[in-house]
């Protein structure tokens, strides 16, 4: 079976870079730039400064808690979708305002999805880690990913929030993510257990549309009773059909193919990509349109690291590039700690699907384990 991401072919003589335009196989991406860069000399660089974008003051606490989608609307509107509360809130934004921007503006945040006591598999917790506009006809159609988390109920009522299940379910709107309509888990993991025992399953879903398909980036949790493996990124992919208004089944990523079933998977960004990163998660995937490569940011045991790709199968180039004060492995008490990164070309970019030679790096920065959380920013560029 053919790879799923066509490979685009960037040659550089002397100072000219000519982009091959034509389109070899179904699914090319075939996206100019105004700056191209030799991904062979690309190396991203961090803005020093750091900057404090809290949400405590609209009331948003343990935010960020997933990848940061967003999505452009017909009237020019940047729409962001926001975890925090253990739910997703949308924030609109005009005149290409990035997020750090909009936050001065004292916006209006509206809640968009979150948990239900009466859906057993979302019952404590439900965030929604990406938003595509899949219906070429209707922008307003558009297709969510939500990690879920199924809590043990208590003899109390109570929800057990240590030990829980979790899930990657579909979603469905018409009105640009305002409202949703929940069509359950699609992706469970390959050895997940019953809430309550310990944490299982997968979540934090970064997906991207490719021709015909939509692919999705997660991490899978495996309980270590069937299966053993570290927590690690896979793949998993759907066709559009009918012009963006129903999706096919869902295949999984195996050795060099896609096919049924939550079994024999192999992932796509292994756990030992950084030495002595000790686990590979919260992805955060775009196609690049300076280096013409596919951009992943995710977190290891030791810090964020950016990897890149041709065909979105094979990563290369993994580099740690924000570093943890300590590994996560090792924190304790009192500890400052940082997690769920997203890079994002929120200035330049339509959506969260592709980002150009600088943007922004949106992550957590909090006080392990009681205090919140919050969103905080530095700039990035090549």
């Amino acid at each position: 079976m053919k790879d799923i991401f066509t490979i685009l072919s960037l040659v550089v003589i002397l100072i000219i870079a000519i982009i091959a335009s034509g389109v070899t196989s179904a699914g090319a991406i075939n996206i100019n730039s105004a700056r191209i860069i030799n991904p062979a000399k690309a190396d991203i660089t961090l803005s020093e400064s750091t900057e404090d974008l809290s949400l405590e003051s609209y009331g948003i606490k343990w935010s960020p808690d997933s990848h940061i989608p967003y999505i452009t609307l017909p009237n020019d509107t940047k729409r962001f979708f926001i975890s925090g509360n253990q739910k997703t809130y949308y924030l609109d934004t005009q005149d290409s305002k990035t997020l750090a921007e909009s936050l001065k503006d004292n916006p209006q945040f509206k809640e968009s999805f979150g948990p239900d006591v009466n859906v057993v598999y979302r019952n404590g917790y439900s965030t929604i880690g990406s938003v595509l506009q899949t219906d070429k006809k209707n922008p307003l159609h558009v297709i969510g990913f939500s990690q879920n988390e199924q809590q043990k109920v208590n003899t109390d009522g109570s929800l057990d929030f240590a030990n829980f299940t979790t899930s990657i379910g579909l979603l469905e709107s018409f009105d640009g993510g305002a409202s949703w309509t929940d069509f359950g888990p699609v992706i469970r993991g390959d050895d997940y257990l019953e809430p309550g025992t310990k944490i299982s399953g997968v979540g934090h879903p970064s997906a991207l549309i490719v021709g015909d398909y939509i692919y999705v980036y997660y991490v899978d949790w495996a309980s270590q009773t069937r299966i053993f493996h570290p927590d690690q990124i896979y793949l998993a992919r759907t066709k559009i059909l009918e012009g963006g208004k129903r999706l096919d089944k869902f295949e999984f990523y195996k050795e060099g193919e896609f096919s049924d079933g939550e079994y024999n998977l192999k992932p796509v960004i292994e756990a030992n990509a950084i030495e002595n990163g000790g686990y590979s998660a919260l992805p955060s995937v775009s196609y690049n349109t300076a280096l013409k490569k596919y951009l992943a940011i995710y977190e290891t045991d030791r810090g964020f690291a950016v990897a890149l790709s041709q065909n979105g199968l094979s990563w290369t180039k993994h580099k740690l590039i924000f570093y943890f004060s300590k590994p996560i492995s090792q924190r304790a008490e009192g500890d400052l700690w940082n997690s769920y990164p997203s890079l994002l070309s929120d200035k330049t970019e339509p959506n969260d699907q592709t980002t150009s030679v600088e943007g922004n790096l949106y992550y957590s920065q909090g006080v392990w384990p009681n205090t919140a959380h919050q969103l905080t920013k530095k700039g990035f560029s090549f």
